[in-house]
C-alpha cells in the first residue's frame, strides 16, 4: 500500500511545485504557453472497434459496452441493411356494428409529419345483408377512393377535400359477414410533403355502394363496421364522416347508444411501402425516414438502405454501457445493422499524454530560469516525474500483454461451432477434458438452447448466464460461441479475436464443403482441432485450467462454510420471529437481505461443483471409478434440466402468469436441485 501511495504523493507535490514557479515567473512569457500547452487536445487518441450489431430494432435501446476507464469523445457509426418494413396501418380493430354504404363514408389516417409513403392498399370490414338468397353468378359493385384532408375551422378537424384516387371493385354477392375485405388501385398512391395543400399529412379513405338496392330483385344492403368512441381506451383514432346529399357537405360519424352519441371510428388497415421502385421494396435512405441517433440525424450514402454517422453530442459518456436510441418517423420500427468505431482515450494513455504536456511547459520553463541551481532541481523533478509515469504506463501496457491472455485462457470452458444455414452444431471442443466431442457438449447444449436462441434472435455478441458467460462471433457461413467463466472486457476483446480468426481460417479452408454440406462433421474434426491449437496456445490453456481447478476445490470448501453459516443464520432469524421476538416486518427485511447473500454464495457455489464435475481424473488427482462418473455425469444433466425449468418458471412468476401448480412445481424442484448439489458434493 505504501509503495502504491508514494509515487502518487510525489507527483502531486512536483504538480503544486511547478504550478508555483510558473506562477512566480509571472513578468515572463511562459504562463501563456504553459496554459496553451495544458488546454490542447490529447495527442494520444485511441480506437476501439470494429464493434458489429446485425438484425437490430429501432425500438429497443443500442447498448455499447466500452473499456473500463475510458474518456469517450466520439463515435463513427455505419449503417447498412436499413428497412423501413412494409406496415399495416390499423385505424380501429373491432367491428361492433355496421352502417349502410349506400351514402359516401369516409376515415381518416394520419402519416407523421413530413413523412413520404406510398399506400398500396386497403382493407374494410364489411357485411353484406341480403333480405333473400342472393341469385347465383351475380357481383355488386362497390367505388373506393382516396382523399387528401383539409383543415375545417368551425370543426377544427381535417376535412375531405381532393380526390387522389379511386377504383371500382366487382365481387360476388353473398350471404352474411364478409369481414376483411382488401382492396387495391390500379396503381400506388403517392403521400406525403409532395401533395400540397394536405392539412397535418391526413387523408381519407371514402366508400360507397354503387349497387342499386334492388338490382337483382331482391333489397340488398352493405354495411361498413365501426366501433364508438366509448370503450376502455376512450381514443379518437381517426375522424369519421358521412356525405350529406341535402346540404352537400361532410358530416361527423355519430353512434346514438340509447340517448348518448359517441363519435365513432370505421375498421380501417392501410397499407403502406416507404417507396415503389420494385428493386428497392422497404429500403430507403436514412433522410427518407428521419432516421437518428440520440436526435442526432444520419446521413445518407450513395445507396439505398446505407448511411452514416459521426456522434460526438448528445452522448453520455459518464455511462458504461452507452446507450443509444436509434428513431426514425416512420410508422412502425425500422431494422438496421451498424458498425461502431468508438473514439476516445484510455485513462493510461490520458495520463502518459498528459506528463508529457507538463514536462514540455517544465522545459518552457527551464529556459526562462536564470538561476543554474534553479534549473538542477526541476531537472531533477522532471526526471522523478518522468520515470513515476512512465513507469506506470509502462506497467499497464505490460500487464495487458502478460495478464490478459492469462486470464483469457483460464476462463474458457467450450467452444461450440454452428453451421448458419442449417442452424446445426458441427463441431464442439472442452477445454477443461482438452477434448473435441459433440457429445460432451450434447447434454449442456440442450440445458442453455434458450440462451443461445436468445443471443441469435437478438444479435447479441455476448451474454452472461448462471452456466456462464456467452461470447458469440459470426463468420460468413459458421458461428463460434465460446462459454466461459466470469471475464472483464479485455479478457473479452482478447477471446474474440481469437474466435474471428479461427473462423477466418476454418472458413477458408473448407469453404466448398460448407456451402454444400450434407452432414457429415467426420470430415471437420481434424482440421478444427489444428487450426484451433494454431490460434490458441493449448498447452498454456492446459496449466491454466490445473491452476483454476486447484483454487476451485479450496474455494468450494470456503463457500460451503459461507453457505452452513449463512443458512444456519436464516433457521435463528425464522426461530426468532415464530417466537414473537421479531415483528413479520423485520423478520422480512432481515430474511430478504439474508437471502440475498446466501443466493449468491449459493450460485458460486454451484458453479464451482459444476465445473469440478467435468474435471477429468487424470487432472483432479485421483481415481474415479467408471460407476461413479456415470452418476456424475447423470447428476450434472439432471441439474442443468432442473436449472433451465426454474429459469422457465421465473421468468413466468416476473411475468405474472404463474400458477398455482407452477409454483409447486418450482418448490419441488428447488428441493430436488438442493439435494442434487449434496450428492455432487459428496461424490467428489
Amino acid at each position: 500500500m505504501r509503495k502504491a501511495v508514494l509515487p502518487i504523493i510525489l507527483l502531486v507535490c512536483l504538480m503544486i511545485m511547478v504550478s508555483c514557479l510558473v506562477l512566480v515567473q509571472s513578468n515572463s512569457s511562459i504562463p501563456i504557453a504553459y496554459g496553451a500547452l495544458q488546454s490542447s487536445s490529447l495527442s494520444s487518441k485511441d480506437v476501439y472497434g470494429p464493434l458489429i450489431y446485425k438484425d437490430q430494432v429501432s425500438s429497443s435501446p443500442l447498448f455499447v459496452t466500452i473499456p473500463n476507464g475510458w474518456e469517450v469523445t466520439s463515435l463513427s457509426m455505419s449503417f447498412s441493411g436499413i428497412k423501413a418494413p412494409n406496415t399495416t396501418f390499423t385505424l380501429e380493430e373491432e367491428p361492433f356494428k355496421g352502417y349502410k354504404t349506400n351514402i359516401s363514408r369516409a376515415m381518416s389516417f394520419q402519416l407523421p409529419e413530413g413523412q413520404k409513403a406510398y399506400l398500396y392498399g386497403i382493407s374494410l370490414y364489411l357485411l353484406h345483408f341480403p333480405l333473400e338468397s342472393p341469385p347465383p353468378g351475380k357481383k355488386i359493385k362497390i367505388n373506393v377512393s382516396l382523399y387528401n384532408a383539409t383543415h375545417n375551422p368551425s370543426l377544427d378537424a381535417p376535412y375531405p377535400d381532393k380526390l387522389l384516387n379511386s377504383t371500382i371493385v366487382y365481387f360476388p354477392v353473398v350471404t352474411g359477414p364478409v369481414g376483411w375485405k382488401e382492396f387495391r388501385f390500379s396503381s400506388s398512391v403517392a403521400l406525403g410533403p409532395q401533395e400540397a395543400n394536405t392539412y397535418k399529412n391526413t387523408y381519407f379513405v371514402v366508400v360507397r355502394n354503387e349497387t342499386m338496392p334492388y338490382k337483382f330483385g331482391f333489397q340488398y344492403r352493405l354495411y361498413w363496421f365501426f366501433a364508438p368512441d366509448n370503450g376502455t381506451e376512450n381514443k379518437d383514432k381517426g375522424y369519421a364522416y358521412h356525405y350529406n346529399e341535402i346540404s352537400g357537405s361532410w358530416d361527423l360519424e355519430k353512434y346514438n347508444d340509447s340517448g348518448i352519441e359517441y363519435y365513432v371510428d370505421y375498421c380501417l388497415r392501410v397499407k403502406l411501402s416507404v417507396n415503389n421502385e420494385s428493386d428497392y421494396w422497404e429500403v430507403p435512405f436514412p433522410t427518407e425516414i428521419a432516421m437518428s441517433v440520440n436526435g442526432t440525424s444520419v446521413e445518407n450514402c450513395s445507396a439505398r438502405g446505407e448511411g452514416f454517422l459521426n456522434l460526438s453530442q448528445n452522448l453520455n459518456t459518464s455511462e458504461n454501457p452507452l446507450t443509444l436510441n436509434i428513431s426514425s418517423r416512420w410508422v412502425s420500427p425500422i431494422n438496421y445493422g451498424v458498425t461502431i468505431y468508438v473514439y476516445g482515450v484510455d485513462v493510461a494513455s490520458m495520463l502518459y499524454a498528459q506528463t508529457i504536456r507538463n514536462l514540455t511547459a517544465f522545459f518552457y520553463f527551464y529556459n526562462y530560469t536564470k538561476d543554474a541551481h534553479d534549473k538542477f532541481l526541476i531537472l531533477l523533478g522532471i526526471i522523478a516525474l518522468g520515470a513515476v509515469l512512465t513507469g506506470g504506463y509502462g506497467g499497464r501496457v505490460a500487464y495487458k500483454r502478460r495478464k490478459v491472455p492469462l486470464n483469457a485462457l483460464g476462463s474458457l470452458e467450450n467452444i461450440m461451432v454452428d453451421h448458419n444455414p442449417s442452424g446445426t452444431l458441427i463441431w464442439a471442443y472442452d477445454f477443461i477434458s482438452m477434448e473435441q466431442d459433440l457429445a460432451l457438449v450434447s447434454g449442456f447444449m440442450s440445458a442453455v438452447k434458450s440462451f443461445l436462441e436468445e443471443m441469435q434472435k437478438g444479435g447479441l455478441k455476448r451474454l452472461g448466464t448462471e452456466f456462464g458467460t456467452f461470447i458469440r462471433e459470426e463468420g460468413k457461413i459458421l458461428t463460434a460461441t465460446c462459454v466461459t467463466s466470469d471475464i472483464g472486457l479485455d479478457e473479452e476483446l482478447w477471446i474474440r479475436g481469437k474466435l474471428h480468426q479461427f473462423l477466418l481460417e476454418v472458413e477458408e479452408k473448407h469453404w466448398e464443403q460448407l456451402e454444400d454440406w450434407k452432414g457429415d462433421v467426420s470430415q471437420f474434426r481434424e482440421s478444427f482441432a489444428g487450426t484451433l491449437s494454431s490460434v490458441i496456445d493449448l498447452e498454456k490453456a492446459r496449466e491454466q485450467q490445473i491452476k483454476k481447478i486447484s483454487r476451485l476445490k479450496k474455494d468450494r470448501v470456503k463457500l460451503q462454510s459461507k453457505l452452513n453459516k449463512l443458512g444456519s443464520k436464516l433457521e435463528q432469524l425464522k426461530s426468532k420471529y415464530e417466537s414473537g421476538e421479531l415483528s413479520y416486518e423485520n423478520y422480512i427485511v432481515k430474511r430478504v437481505k439474508l437471502e440475498a447473500k446466501y443466493d449468491e454464495v449459493q450460485k458460486d457455489y454451484v458453479y464451482a461443483n459444476l465445473f469440478l464435475s467435468k474435471v477429468p481424473p487424470e487432472l483432479a488427482e485421483e481415481k474415479v471409478s467408471k460407476a461413479k462418473l456415470k452418476k456424475i455425469e447423470s447428476i450434472r444433466k439432471r441439474f442443468l434440466e432442473i436449472r433451465t425449468r426454474i429459469n422457465e418458471l421465473k421468468t413466468k412468476e416476473a411475468t405474472g402468469t404463474l400458477t398455482s401448480e407452477d409454483l409447486k412445481e418450482k418448490d419441488r424442484l428447488e428441493k430436488e436441485l438442493t439435494k442434487l448439489i449434496k450428492k455432487l458434493e459428496e461424490l467428489q
